[in-house]
């Protein structure tokens, strides 16, 4: 075995890409943890016979409709392994590589964090690949990194929790290191969240950022030690989180708006108009996160890489 967990929250639905995706970790000699709900699992166990399931009695139900996996509760449960190096993975995500890469993995991503992007394809063919500039797919960490994290509602199956992960790791400090070598192969599909939970999960991420960066700025008033809470004030004032709270406080109201006028039949083009501005501009915030990351975590790449070329060929 590999010494490394990874976890994950398998669907309930598109089983034979999952089923796909599960068999080329343990191919790999990764172990696999899984948290759904009890009714979940009750279905999922006897199809994923090598997964190690555990149940969760508390989800996103609420917020998103569907009983999705909060981050805190498997950070929580990648903690209570043995396993030195933990890892968590989109759960439809492939990965694809030689039989050194485990080892790799483990090496780079101790003590520190390890991060990277999936490569949308239809046939898993590498020259037909493209990699998913637009966020993060697979993780791999020191399994006591977990306990760096503060508490979030941001929730696996939703946007922005991908930002969340290497973005605290590197305001905590943490060696953050951005895979660059291709590892993870992913079907393409549309995404299957709406532009009102991108708003949602953005203004959570922006709201609880603000809130660090607070405790910051106090922290670093009271103590001789700056160097992280200076990281999240310079990244406070890049990010202008007041302003970010704000312009999602204005898209709620907005779209009550809209549903108004919707149930009145007097429907008004220029509140459309200022939705669609609004998903615009916390599209940038999302590009903008991107990049920060990117620029800040350290590339590395497996050796030799036309090795690990072939491989995915």
């Amino acid at each position: 075995m590999s010494g490394i967990v990874i976890g994950t929250s398998i669907a309930p639905r598109g089983i034979g890409k999952q089923l796909d995706a599960v068999e080329s970790w343990l191919g790999l000699g990764f172990e696999v943890l899984s948290l759904n709900t009890p009714v979940e699992i009750d279905s999922l166990a006897p199809q994923f016979p090598e997964v190690s399931f555990r149940p969760v009695h508390r989800t996103a139900e609420s917020l998103t409709g569907r009983p999705l996996v909060f981050f805190d509760d498997l950070l929580g449960a990648l903690h209570a392994t043995r396993a030195p190096v933990v890892g968590i993975v989109n759960s439809d995500v492939t990965l694809r590589g030689v039989p050194s890469v485990p080892a790799f993995l483990r090496q780079e991503a101790a003590g520190g964090f390890l991060f990277g992007s999936r490569r949308d394809t239809v046939t898993f063919e590498q020259e037909s690949a493209r990699v998913y500039a637009e966020g993060y797919d697979f993780f791999f960490f020191a399994r006591d990194a977990a306990t760096v994290y503060p508490r979030t509602d941001l929730c696996l199956g939703m946007p922005w929790w991908d930002y969340w992960a290497p973005l605290v790791a590197l305001m905590r400090g943490l060696p953050v290191k951005r895979l660059e070598s291709p590892l993870a192969f992913h079907p393409h599909h549309d995404t299957a969240w709406d532009n009102d939970n991108w708003i949602r999960f953005g203004a959570l991420f922006a709201r609880e950022l603000h809130m660090l960066v607070q405790s910051a700025i106090v922290e670093r008033r009271m103590t001789a030690e700056p160097s992280e809470s200076e990281r999240w004030m310079s990244l406070g004032g890049e990010l202008a989180f007041e302003s970010y709270l704000w312009r999602a406080t204005e898209y709620n109201t907005l779209v009550d708006r809209l549903q108004e006028a919707a149930r009145t039949g007097k429907p008004d083009p220029r509140l459309a108009a200022q939705r669609d501005q609004l998903v615009a501009w916390y599209r940038g915030i999302c590009t903008f996160t991107n990049r920060y990351v990117n620029q800040h975590a350290r590339p590395v790449a497996f050796e030799p890489a036309a090795a690990l070329a072939e491989a995915v060929s």
